[in-house]
C-alpha cells in the first residue's frame, strides 16, 4: 500500500472513529519503521572494496561459473594441514583458524586451498601481480582482480602467465557480517627439481634439550624451509618444526620425549614443495 493510500484510508476512517483510527495509523507506521530498521541492522551490507587491509567483497555478486568458466577449475579436495603442509605453503593463520595455502604451481596453473571455518558464509579469491604491489594488505582490489566467489574451499587458477609472480588474497565473509583476509604468494613456474640434501648434520645434548646443526642447503629456483621431523622408534617420523631461513641451520628441541632414543630428520623443501632426501641422526637419551 502506498503512502497516499494509507493517508486516504486514515482520513476516511477517522470520520467513524477518530481516536481509534489515529492510534491504528500511528501504530502501523511505527511497526513498518521498526521492521525497516531491523532489516537494516541484520542484513549483511554490500560494500565496495576498500584500500585498507580487509577488503569487502566485490561490489556485485558474480556466480562462480561466470568466473571459473568450468567446474574443472574447482578443487574437490585439499591436502590436510595437519601433516605440516600448511607450514610450508605460505599459510597465514589467525585466531579463528582461517588460512590460505598454495598447492601445485606450474607455468600452466596454480592450485590454492583454504580452511573452512564453521561460521564462514562465502569466500572471495583475488589475484594481483607481485611486480605491481609490494604489500597485499595495501592493494586496491576490484572486480578485475576477482578470480572466484563462492562456497568452495579450493581453486585452480588456469589463467596464469608463464613465469608470472602473484599475490593471492582470500576474503572470508562470516555469517555475523565480519570479514577476514589472508594471503599467500605463488609463482607460475614449473620446478620439479628438489633442493640439495642437508649435509654435516650434527647433534648435541645440552641438559634437557637437543641441538641440531647442519650445512646450508641450496636450490635451483627458490628455497622455502627446512622441515624437522622426529621419531621415537626410528621408523615413524612426525613433523616437529620448521626453519624458514636457508642460513638458519640449527634447531633446538626443548620438548624431549620419554624414550630411550630419539631420531631426527632434516629435509630441505623448496618453494614448489619439492623435498630433498632426509638427513637422519639418532640420539641416545639415557
Amino acid at each position: 500500500m502506498t503512502l497516499v493510500g494509507v493517508e486516504a484510508r486514515c482520513i476516511v476512517l477517522s470520520l467513524l472513529a477518530l481516536v481509534g483510527v489515529l492510534t491504528a495509523c500511528s501504530g502501523g507506521e511505527e511497526q513498518e519503521s521498526s521492521a525497516s530498521n531491523a532489516a537494516a541492522t541484520t542484513a549483511t551490507p554490500t560494500t565496495a572494496v576498500p584500500t585498507t587491509e580487509v577488503p569487502a567483497s566485490a561490489t556485485s555478486v558474480v556466480e562462480p561459473e561466470a568466473i571459473v568458466g568450468s567446474s574443472s577449475a574447482l578443487i574437490p579436495a585439499r591436502p590436510s594441514p595437519n601433516d605440516g603442509s600448511s607450514e610450508d605453503r605460505g599459510v597465514e593463520d589467525g585466531n579463528s583458524g582461517v588460512w590460505l595455502g598454495r598447492g601445485t604451481m606450474s607455468a600452466e596453473s596454480i592450485q590454492l586451498f583454504w580452511s573452512a571455518p564453521a561460521d564462514a558464509s562465502i569466500y572471495s579469491l583475488f589475484r594481483i601481480d607481485r611486480a605491481g604491489e609490494t604489500e597485499p594488505d595495501s592493494a586496491e582490489l576490484d572486480e578485475a582482480d576477482l578470480l572466484y566467489r563462492g562456497p568452495e574451499v579450493g581453486y585452480v587458477d588456469e589463467r596464469v602467465e608463464p613465469a608470472g609472480l602473484y599475490w593471492y588474497i582470500l576474503l572470508v565473509e562470516h555469517v555475523d557480517g565480519t570479514n577476514q583476509q589472508r594471503w599467500t604468494m605463488a609463482d607460475a613456474v614449473t620446478d620439479l627439481e628438489p633442493p640439495s640434501t642437508v649435509r654435516g648434520l650434527e647433534v648435541e645434548r645440552i641438559d634437557d634439550t637437543i641441538r641440531l646443526d647442519w650445512i646450508a642447503s641450496s636450490d635451483n629456483y627458490q628455497f622455502a624451509r627446512y622441515a624437522i621431523r622426529r621419531s621415537v622408534d626410528g621408523a615413524d617420523f612426525a613433523f616437529h618444526g620448521n626453519s624458514f631461513d636457508v642460513n638458519q641451520t640449527s634447531f633446538v628441541d626443548d620438548q624431549l620425549p620419554n624414550a630411550a632414543t630419539v631420531a631426527y630428520e632434516v629435509i630441505s623443501v623448496d618453494f614448489h614443495d619439492n623435498r630433498s632426501t632426509p638427513a637422519v641422526v639418532t640420539v641416545d637419551l639415557n
